[in-house]
């Protein structure tokens, strides 16, 4: 079956950091207890898989698709399931191929001279959450939804990120600040932080795929 064209990119309503961060704000205040329950189990699996790095490049890409099944449907006011978080998992190839192409290329880029790899990370920044939908709309049992496919994701996430790199370089700086000053509170206010950066990553995604009005 030929690969489906990469649909074109909807027109973003405009937004602003701001935005992003009281959506995320929101799902996590409604939420509390269950982002930081998914947001535990997903980070000790990580931690765990890290310490064998060839391993993970077979597991991470599925728990990284099934977080961003979880984290979409908190800010949409839907409630996961523990089985969501392992989502990724019943979409096995197309994850992987998503997972190591992604790997494999941004390396690449960022071996040469650094500045590709950036480009190309933020480029193909959004396709677990573009994997992501397509589960949901797969789990949904939608018949107009394209089988999944990891390459095809990447492309829909270029065209995605086309005019957009450059805002969501400087979002994640800020998110990345977000996360790691938990750090500064004795540690354990990562707990806090980090899943309130994911969240908001989430809603960066979220944002741009909404349709302008």
């Amino acid at each position: 079956m030929p690969e489906p064209a990469a649909a074109p990119a909807p027109a973003p309503r405009d937004f602003r950091l701001e935005d992003i961060l009281g959506d995320a704000f929101a799902a996590f205040k409604a939420n509390f207890g269950l982002v930081l329950g998914y947001f535990v189990v997903f980070a000790v699996i990580q931690a765990v898989c890290g310490k064998l790095y060839f391993i993970s490049l077979f597991l991470t890409p599925h728990l990284l698709a099934g977080f961003s099944v979880v984290l979409l449907k908190l800010l949409r006011c839907q409630t996961p399931a523990f089985v969501d978080l392992f989502k990724g998992f019943s979409y096995y190839v197309p994850v992987l191929v998503a997972g190591l192409l992604i790997s494999l290329l941004v390396t690449i880029g960022l071996i040469c001279f650094v500045v590709p790899g950036v480009v190309l990370g933020l480029m193909w920044s959004q396709t677990m959450f573009l994997l992501a939908d397509d589960i949901l709309a797969a789990e949904a049992g939608r018949k107009d939804q394209a089988p999944l496919s990891g390459w095809g994701a990447m492309k829909r996430s270029a065209a995605l990120m086309d005019g957009q790199k450059l805002r969501f370089l400087g979002y994640s700086v800020v998110l990345a600040v977000i996360g790691l000053a938990g750090a500064l509170a004795v540690g354990i206010g990562v707990l806090i932080t980090l899943p309130f950066a994911w969240l908001a990553g989430a809603a960066f995604y979220n944002r741009l795929t909404t349709p302008a009005s």
